[in-house]
C-alpha cells in the first residue's frame, strides 16, 4: 500500500496471478496516484496444456491493465538474443499500445541459495523496462506516469510488421 500511494514512482509486478481484490485495490491506487506500472505479460504460449497456451495471445493480470486502457501501465514481453519474441512470451494483443518487450531469454540473476544463474521469463524482461522507467523518472521528476509510458513505448525499436503489432507490440525498449 505504501509503495502504490506513491511513495514510488515506478512498481515493478514480475508476476502472474488471478486477480485478488487486494492487488487489484492496489493497482488501482498507483493508477490514481500516477505511478508507472511495469508488469510482466506471463509465460504460457507454447504451453502443452492448450487451456494454458490459449491464455497467451493476451497479457495475463496484472499485465492486462495495459489492454484495459489504464495509460500507466506497461506490459513486457521477451525477446531471446536474436530479438525474436520468445517461444513462452505472451504476445501483445490488444495491448498494443501499452506492450514492449525487453531481452528475456538466458539473463543472469541471483538464485535462492545466494548465487547467481541462468533464468529465462518476461519476470526477467520486465525490470529491464521497469528500470529504464525509474531513470526517467529520476531525470524528468515533471513528467507524468502516463507521459513516461508513452514515451518509453513511443521509442522502442519496431520489431515485427511496421509500426506497432500485436506480437510485440510497440517493440524492443531502446
Amino acid at each position: 500500500e505504501f509503495t502504490a500511494a506513491g511513495a514510488a514512482g515506478v512498481i515493478n509486478l514480475s508476476v502472474g496471478v488471478s486477480p485478488t481484490a487486494a492487488l487489484t485495490a492496489a493497482i488501482n491506487n498507483a493508477i490514481a496516484n500516477d505511478v508507472v506500472i511495469v508488469a510482466a505479460a506471463g509465460n504460457f504460449r507454447g504451453n502443452p496444456d492448450p487451456d494454458l497456451a490459449a491464455l497467451s495471445v493476451e497479457p495475463l493480470f496484472p499485465a492486462n491493465y495495459a489492454s484495459l486502457g489504464a495509460q500507466n501501465v506497461l506490459a513486457v514481453g521477451a525477446t531471446d538474443s536474436s530479438n525474436a519474441i520468445a517461444s513462452f512470451s505472451h504476445l501483445a494483443g490488444d495491448a498494443i499500445d501499452f506492450f514492449v518487450t525487453a531481452p528475456g531469454v538466458d539473463i543472469t540473476s541471483t538464485t535462492n541459495d545466494g548465487g547467481t544463474g541462468q533464468k529465462s521469463g518476461t519476470s526477467m524482461a520486465a525490470p529491464v523496462v521497469a528500470g529504464a522507467a525509474a531513470v526517467l523518472r529520476q531525470m524528468f521528476p515533471s513528467l507524468s506516469a502516463s507521459e513516461i509510458v508513452s514515451l518509453i513505448a513511443t521509442t522502442a525499436e519496431d520489431l515485427g510488421n511496421v509500426s506497432a503489432d500485436q506480437l510485440f507490440g510497440q517493440g524492443l525498449i531502446d
